[in-house]
């Protein structure tokens, strides 16, 4: 132990996951491993962890260990110090603002939030862009910020630096605060909307040439046309801006920000959201005298695309469609033993399509916001049937399932530095999504009545907008490929689709089955907001897949609609809609990629699962393909003493996020999981087109690997929800190996930290003989709905949870004792406590 040990105030990093090895451990940090050998180095490492927390000394650490392990457990500390697996979090600073101190700490900045706390920020400038710099500053702990406005009024001496941020850019406005800040002012940062570009930073001073005018220069804009010609500046994009600006002036402040000798500024076209990193260094007229006026514009004729279709095919079974749709169900049951066709795919990250589809040529409309009040707490069951849509509350449905949320800034075991940097940034949504890549569309197929003009538009997410795709009434159209009678009460109809590539790009054939997957979660996101408020959500899985497509106008060689919902409307005034006419051939989506693969296994799947209006066989009171019930006698989880929650789903969805790497390994009570168990079974249920109203499918079943459950040995169980028991399955090997065994594949958690795992499981095979192969789409809706209801449950507990697909289903299905009964895992969530406070930058999108 050395003098400089009793200041170093160990905290182990969260994004640092351990992996238990036979006799060795494996740490994990972002891109970096470490492997310590030892039989016993996972468990000294585990329960060494929760002192790692950054609230002690290290001296104080030591201290409480014996003499013959003291020198050990320093030496290790230090050797994951200097592997970058623990940081040193430096003195406490209380309370307040704990996430951002310690969120900078991990960015090596910790002694600068002081500077933060009290540095002088002005911000200068007009709009939506510039309250929402405010807001941000504000929520991350800046202590001293003045707002100027109009920005020409402002005085930038005094300050540390000035934000200007503008809905539309002045040029005068600029210009005179940039040259005060290349005569020795403080920096200058802008955020501001031009000739149809955004247009952030570089961050402009007495220092080398680059200012926000040299991209503009660059890019050919003109002051002179209008800022925002397409109205596609809406307040989410505005608010995505002026944070993202408050974001970059807290890591300037606080001496993060990396130096970039190009000064990069970033360019974002408002309609497509495309982004460009435009080269500043040059200099231009106004931060450098003599610049030559005329610079090369970076804007360049883009390429066409290329479409190449992937052979990767497994060779043909016998049996036509449904013995082509069972082989897939079944390669992805095991696709961590064996990956999926094509061998040693690798995804062009450079290359990858565009984050949010756009239809740049077709008229846009932004919806309105609106909170609705009177929202029933979560998990009171689905909406009456009477309810009737209004255009305030489709939109309210439509942001908090599936519109950009907030910035995933946290650091976790996923985070990467591409996300500190705008053009990269990840946004959060309400539904889960395999990967977070979110391939679904959504489009409102609108009738007469109602309060947009009749024709079907396109949900913009990151604009929380639509783009009228058609003017033509496509009501009777879809009407006539569904089999639900009820659908003939409305004219207005959501779809849900799944566009191919915005997956595929990543996991190329597995990506249609995390889409079905993901069709199902946003499903059950939109029928729990329905819920609370009163509102029908009935999914209709059973049509006509070619009609309705050609109602969309899509290539079925690139999208494929999954689920069709029926909007019953409320009587509506005159409509609202874009004043120009939608072309009358369905604009193009924007694509930026320059190679498109299509993958012929998942393209032949998709189609075999496609059919006519032809309903299933008669299904009688209860529905084919159910699973029995657990034999035996149970453990009967506790009734809850109370209503866990009250919040309403409104709430809960913008807190819903994945735990990646935060579990803590602490117990979780029995009462807990008997409360979390009973919600996602109240919450999981729906509505539809291939069971009866008030008849539950019986398609899933909910089971528990309990790792660290107070009072409940270790193990698996089957859960059964009429009684409220816990059936255990016996596994013949130690549980450490058991684990082990399952999640071998597992990068971002460690299984050991987690209290439980809930497997969601189904009948696969018994899903297809009844419905063919329809019925591997039905199943994987409803999963999908499952582990949707798990993730909002755990949130109004208040624990974490996680979905992941890449644990080992054969290994799991061996502890639940499914060999032999038809009865396959589908997809897993892991749930426990999180470690306490977070490391975090705030940038919600409300």
């Amino acid at each position: 132990m050395t003098p400089g040990d009793a200041s170093i105030r160990p905290r182990m990093r969260r994004d640092t996951v351990l992996h238990r090895l036979p006799g060795a451990v494996l740490v994990r940090t972002g891109g970096d491993t470490l492997r310590l050998a030892g039989p016993d180095a996972y468990r000294l490492l585990r329960r060494l962890r929760p002192h790692l927390t950054g609230e002690r000394s290290l001296h104080d650490i030591c201290a409480g260990v014996r003499d013959g392990r003291r020198a050990t457990v320093a030496a290790l500390i230090h050797a994951l110090i200097d592997r970058g697996a623990v940081i040193d979090a430096g003195p406490p600073d209380g309370a307040l603002f704990r996430d951002q101190h310690e969120y900078l700490a991990h960015l090596g900045g910790a002694p600068a939030f002081p500077a933060w706390r009290g540095a002088r920020i002005l911000v200068a400038g007009d709009g939506v862009i510039r309250q929402a710099a405010l807001t941000v500053l504000a929520a991350n702990g800046a202590g001293h910020v003045v707002a100027s406005r109009p920005a020409r009024e402002a005085r930038p001496s005094g300050h540390d630096a000035v934000l200007y941020c503008a809905d539309r850019a002045d040029p005068t406005e600029i210009t005179a605060l940039a040259r005060a800040a290349r005569a020795g002012g403080p920096p200058l940062l802008t955020a501001a909307v031009i000739d149809g570009w955004a247009v952030l930073g570089p961050v402009t001073g007495p220092g080398p040439e680059g200012c926000w005018w040299c991209a503009v220069v660059r890019l050919g804009l003109d002051p002179a046309r209008p800022a925002d010609p397409a109205g596609a500046l809406t307040r989410t994009v505005a608010r995505m801006l002026g944070g993202a600006l408050a974001y970059d002036a807290f890591r300037l402040l606080t001496g993060v920000l990396p130096e970039d000798p190009e000064r990069p500024a970033v360019a974002q076209r408002l309609r497509t959201l495309q982004t460009l990193r435009i080269r500043t260094a040059d200099g231009c007229p106004v931060c450098r005298t003599g610049a030559a006026a005329d610079t090369a514009p970076v804007l360049t004729a883009r390429a066409a695309t290329t479409v190449r279709l992937v052979a990767d095919l497994p060779p043909a079974p016998a049996g036509g469609p449904r013995a082509l749709v069972a082989g897939y169900a079944a390669a992805m049951h095991r696709l961590v033993r064996t990956r999926p066709e094509p061998a040693g795919f690798r995804p062009d990250w450079t290359d990858r399509p565009a984050a949010y589809t756009a239809y740049p040529q077709a008229p846009f409309l932004p919806l309105p916001e609106h909170s609705p009040s009177g929202q029933r707490p979560f998990g009171t069951g689905p909406g009456a049937e009477d309810g009737r849509y209004t255009l305030p509350a489709l939109s309210w449905l439509l942001r908090l399932s599936y519109g950009l949320l907030s910035r995933r800034l946290r650091i976790d075991s996923i985070r990467s530095d591409e996300l500190d940097e705008y053009p990269t940034a990840d946004w959060r949504r309400g539904a889960i999504s395999g990967g977070g890549l979110y391939p679904l569309e959504i489009y409102w197929a609108a009738g007469r009545d109602g309060p947009v003009r009749p024709g079907v538009y396109h949900y913009a997410p990151a604009h929380h907008g639509l783009e009228r795709l058609s003017a033509a009434d496509p009501s009777a159209r879809i009407r006539a490929a569904l089999r639900y009678p009820g659908s003939a009460a409305t004219g207005h109809f959501l779809l849900i689709s799944h566009r191919f590539w915005r997956n595929a790009f990543k996991y190329a054939s597995l990506g249609y089955h995390i889409a079905t997957l993901d069709a199902g979660a946003l499903l059950g996101s939109l029928g729990q907001l329905g819920a609370a408020l009163g509102l029908p959500v009935r999914r209709l899985l059973w049509f006509d897949d070619r009609m309705i497509e050609a109602v969309l106008g899509v290539d079925p060689a690139e999208e494929g609609v999954l689920a069709v919902v029926p909007l019953p409307w409320e009587h509506a005034p005159p409509p609202l809609a874009p004043q120009d006419t939608p072309p009358a051939i369905r604009p193009p989506a924007y694509e930026r990629s320059r190679t498109v693969l299509r993958f012929a296994w998942a393209a032949q799947v998709h189609r075999a699962t496609m059919l006519g209006v032809a309903p299933p066989s008669d299904q009688g009171v209860e529905p084919p393909a159910m699973i029995g019930t657990a034999a035996g006698a149970g453990i009967a989880l506790p009734e809850p003493a109370g209503p866990w929650s009250a919040q309403p789903v409104g709430e809960l969805l913008p807190r819903r996020r994945s735990s990646f790497g935060q579990f803590a390994g602490t117990a979780l009570g029995m009462d807990q999981l008997g409360a979390l168990l009973r919600l996602i079974t109240r919450t999981g249920g729906y509505r539809g087109d291939t069971v009866a109203d008030g008849v539950r499918t019986g398609w899933t079943r909910l089971s528990v690997l309990a790792n660290h459950v107070a009072g409940l040995p270790a193990g698996g169980y089957r859960y059964e929800p009429p009684t409220a028991t816990l059936h255990p399955a016996r596994s013949g090997r130690a549980w450490a190996d058991v684990l082990a065994a399952i999640g071998a594949d597992l990068t971002n958690y460690d299984l050991g930290e987690t209290a439980a795992v809930l497997v969601i499981s189904g009948r696969p095979d018994a899903m297809l003989d009844a419905y063919g192969p329809r019925g591997y789409r039905l199943l994987n809706a409803e999963v999908g709905t499952v582990a949707q209801a798990g993730c909002l449950a755990a949130a109004a507990i208040g624990i974490g949870c996680g979905a992941v697909l890449n644990l080992d289903h054969p290994a799991v299905d061996d502890v639940l004792g499914f060999p032999g009964t038809g009865e396959r895992t589908v997809l897993c969530l892991l749930i426990g406590g999180e470690r306490d406070g977070g490391a975090d930058f705030v940038h919600h999108l409300r």
